[in-house]
């Protein structure tokens, strides 16, 4: 049967990697004083800078990267949505009351408050 290969966590690899890249240390010292070898030191090394492996707070920031594009997207696809009403409005909103208005981009009316409150504000009949 083989050798089950040993796992390290990437605190340790990050850390063996910055000592062989800062110290200004020979990387085969880096590689002893880790017990690792030195190919997997330089896989290591490789894969830190290529950003394969990360710290704990570039994961956290990647994750609220993630959810921050997912915000961004959702408020951008909402913006569009209320860019297209004001545009069919702008192109409609003369020729329609209110009501019609409220109902092409899909307003709830509550009764007569909305009615009233446009009516109000805008002196249009409702």
């Amino acid at each position: 049967m083989g050798r089950k290969r040993k796992s390290y966590p990437d605190k340790f690899k990050i850390d063996a990697v910055r000592e062989a890249l800062h110290s200004g240390a020979d990387r085969t010292e880096v590689a002893i004083k880790y017990n690792i070898a030195q190919s997997t030191l330089s896989e290591w090394i490789t894969m830190f800078l290529e950003g394969k492996i990360l710290t704990d707070e570039q994961k956290v920031l990647e994750e609220k990267i993630a959810i921050l594009e997912k915000q961004q997207e959702t408020i951008l696809m909402e913006l569009g949505k209320k860019q297209l009403e004001i545009d069919l409005l702008k192109k409609n909103g003369a020729k329609l009351t209110i009501s019609e208005q409220c109902k092409q981009i899909e307003v709830k009316t509550y009764g007569c408050l909305i009615r009233y409150f446009w009516k109000k504000m805008s002196g249009q009949r409702a």
